[in-house]
């Protein structure tokens, strides 16, 4: 059992430059993506694109005021009421990464979110801003290649589920053809609407003998509400959440290592 640990909050959103090869992904994604270059100047991520950019890391890089460890730098324009995911991955060196606003200000910073030892930040950006992406490593002195991108995170809400006073409760099954996970790369997912009433405590639990189940929980807004591995026992998991509002939120349904077989979603009120 692997578990992954995701950033989360709420301030200005991101963006990101890379480096290495990038391989052809053969999981389908919930919606066409279009790739683009960063430059080196501050850009703008456009609705519906993903940025791409390969870099290195070296040893005679600037240190990081922080951590001391030598870093790249990237600006980026991000759109207010916008949910974004950045990802620094590499076969080299244990990927580190930090979020900053445009005076310097730390908003988020992230070790292995992305599994293994690459980092990744969900974050949603509540203005218009500018922000700085801090591309580093942690402590193993590593350095060589990099790939950093960023992809605006946006769950649409095509059927929207009910919570009866008896429950839901939806038997089904992941599969390789599945949509490729964004906040978590190489796994597959499935995806769940349902609409929560303000006050009432849920519980919402996923069940399988087939795969290590993994739970989030995002907003109409797609930001990241909770997420959970193992806390439904065993290998099965589970989030209680109360909402504030009356609201639309989405269920991820997916899991570690290779997400494939049945499983059983309930979400229950308390």
């Amino acid at each position: 059992m692997r578990s992954i640990t995701f950033t989360f909050g709420t301030v200005a959103v991101l963006m990101v430059t890379v480096s290495l090869a990038v391989g052809q992904n053969t999981v389908p994604r919930e919606d066409p993506v279009k790739k683009t270059e960063i430059p080196k100047e501050s850009a703008r991520i456009k609705p519906g694109s993903m940025v791409e950019v390969m870099g290195t890391l070296e040893a005679t890089d600037p240190a990081d005021p922080k951590s001391n460890e030598p870093h790249k730098l990237h600006k980026v324009k991000l759109a207010g009421g916008k949910t974004y995911v950045v990802q620094m991955t590499s076969g080299m060196f244990d990927t580190f990464l930090r979020l900053e606003s445009a005076n310097g200000k730390e908003l988020a910073e992230d070790d292995d979110g992305a599994g293994d030892t690459d980092s990744q930040i969900v974050y949603h950006a509540t203005r218009d801003e500018e922000v700085r992406i801090i591309a580093t490593r942690f402590e193993d002195g590593g350095v060589g290649n990099y790939r950093l991108t960023v992809r605006e995170l946006a769950y649409q809400a095509k059927k929207i589920l009910d919570v009866p006073e008896d429950g839901l409760k939806i038997s089904d099954k992941l599969a390789a053809t599945d949509p490729a996970d964004v906040a978590m790369p190489g796994k597959h997912f499935k995806r769940y609407t349902v609409k929560l009433k303000a006050g009432q405590s849920y519980q919402i639990q996923l069940k399988s003998g087939d795969f290590d189940a993994y739970l989030r929980l995002h907003d109409e807004k797609s930001r990241l509400v909770d997420a959970d591995d193992d806390s439904g026992g065993n290998l099965d998991a589970q989030i209680l959440h109360q909402p504030q509002n009356d609201g639309v939120f989405h269920i991820i349904v997916t899991g570690l290592d290779v997400p494939v077989g049945d499983f059983e979603l309930i979400v229950r009120k308390e």
